[in-house]
């Protein structure tokens, strides 16, 4: 594919798109795996775009594609149900198989010498390949459910299409905390028995730490996760917070439970759901878990990967900094000792470059002037600036109308965020539950309702609208918006 060839492949398909901050590395990994997962779906997943900087990466998938292996799943499920369940825990196993090296590899780190962390290495990336064919399935993220199965259920039940994804979401929700509720949930726990002195406090702290290693990775690095980091994360949010208040927010979350399983019930009791509702709502309830499965997954091994990336930058006496912007054979390179890093190249991709990945063919580089046409692009696509999305949850208080000013996280790790501002940003992870919990409404560019802002919104009671493509790119730090929570719309406000 030549830049003429992609520029009429983007302005001729509907694309999903989705941004973030990533280092090459990782993504060569994800989309190679990609578009050669029809191995466990058997559907073309072919071509993907990836546009990089080192500012962000733009994610390009045809629409087309995703619902098609969604589609695909479904009438997969129909037929026989346990299909899914298949899926999911052949999806698991290799996240069990990394959880499992990465306990062998922490007993031989400290006498391992190079050859060794390389095979380390590359039964961590050889697993991870196989981890992510299966991810591939969840990129579509319920928006088949939303935008293909809910009109299904809005004409069987006489209701409109919005109130049928919100019937669907909230009887979909699982029963038990999403793992980053869980991990916020526990954290509040600690910050109590800091604040009543309790004696087993820093057992606790140890058991966190453990559990939750990795809690502070991102798609670009990890962040170490240990005692001592917790106990200064503990006492930065009691130096803020008295125990009422601690409490407060322990209850808070209890609350938020029980009214998902009080509207559940009451949903139940409202509508006379049939045999094809039911198995709507079950399909999107089995593919919500996987989200959360998929995340927790997806976080762990980037921890263990990355980590091994910093030892190696480490003993090469590189900076990690500039390896990340390596493609996987560059480093294989550096693992077997031939060569170095190419700098010209490290900072030709900072500026930006536009890489397609096609089926068993090797990568594509087209270089910044497809970088800057795919920008244009992305500019012109913005159109109007007319921001429409899908009300995920219409949070504890139930408003119609909500006003705010626009805070875009892009790290929420380093970017300021006060309490009250509407968050914005392209897709949720672990890292942004302590901001969600603070924030007035959140926004996000991604769609979907198993997404992780669909799912933690829920349980937070915090109103959410998702899948707005380019809240992010039409909207600005410091704006005033109104959210509406019925149609999903947005307005800025003058």
């Amino acid at each position: 594919m030549n830049l003429k060839e992609l520029m009429e492949y983007l302005r001729t398909h509907e694309m999903d798109v989705q941004s973030a901050r990533a280092m090459f590395l990782l993504a060569e990994r994800v989309y190679r795996s990609y578009v050669n997962s029809s191995v466990v779906h058997g559907e073309n997943y072919s071509p993907g775009i990836l546009v990089f900087s080192a500012d962000r990466f733009y994610q390009f998938f045809e629409r087309a594609l995703i619902e098609r292996v969604a589609r695909k799943v479904y009438n997969n499920f129909l037929k026989d149900k346990e299909s899914l369940e298949e899926l999911i825990a052949s999806h698991r196993s290799y996240e069990f198989l990394m959880d499992e090296l990465w306990g062998k590899l922490q007993t031989d780190l400290a006498t391992a010498d190079m050859e060794t962390l390389k095979g380390y290495y590359s039964e961590f990336m050889f697993l991870a390949e196989r981890w992510w064919h299966y991810a591939a399935i969840g990129e579509d993220k319920g928006w088949l459910v939303e935008k293909r199965l809910a009109p299904e259920l809005a004409k069987r039940q006489g209701i409109s299409e919005a109130e049928a994804v919100g019937v669907i979401g909230a009887l979909s929700h699982p029963d038990e905390l999403a793992m980053f509720t869980r991990e916020r949930k526990e954290f509040y726990e600690l910050c109590r028995l800091k604040l009543e002195n309790d004696s087993g406090f820093r057992e606790r702290v140890e058991e966190f730490a453990r559990e939750y290693f990795w809690k502070d990775t991102d798609f670009y690095q990890r962040r170490a996760v240990d005692a001592s980091s917790v106990i200064a994360e503990v006492e930065k949010e009691t130096g803020n917070k008295n125990l009422a208040e601690i409490k407060r927010e322990l209850e808070e979350m209890g609350k938020e439970r029980e009214t998902i399983k009080n509207t559940k019930r009451e949903l139940r009791e409202k509508f006379k759901l049939g045999r094809e509702d039911d198995n709507i709502i079950e399909f999107a309830q089995l593919m919500t878990q996987w989200q959360d499965f998929r995340k927790l997954g997806m976080t762990k091994h980037l921890y263990y990967i990355f980590y091994l990336l910093e030892v190696l930058a480490e003993r090469l006496e590189v900076k990690y900094e500039d390896l990340v912007y390596l493609t996987l054979d560059e480093l294989d390179g550096l693992w077997a000792g031939k060569g170095t890093i190419d700098m010209e190249i490290v900072n030709r991709r900072k500026e930006g470059t536009v890489f397609v990945f096609v089926k068993d063919q090797p990568l594509i580089d087209l270089g910044k002037e497809a970088y800057q046409a795919v920008m244009e692009y992305i500019a012109e696509d913005m159109g109007s600036g007319k921001l429409t999305g899908t009300v995920a949850s219409v949070g504890k208080d139930k408003l119609i109308k909500i006003e705010g000013k626009v805070r875009i996280i892009v790290n929420p790790l380093q970017e300021e965020f006060a309490d009250g501002e509407i968050l914005v940003t392209s897709m949720t992870r672990v890292e942004f539950v302590p901001l969600m919990r603070r924030a007035k409404a959140i926004i996000t560019d991604e769609g979907g309702i198993t997404t992780n802002a669909a799912i933690v919104s829920r349980e937070l009671g915090v109103p959410c609208i998702i899948d707005t493509r380019q809240a992010t790119r039409v909207l600005k730090n410091g704006d005033r918006v109104e959210l509406d929570m019925e149609s999903g719309i947005i307005k800025t406000i003058k």
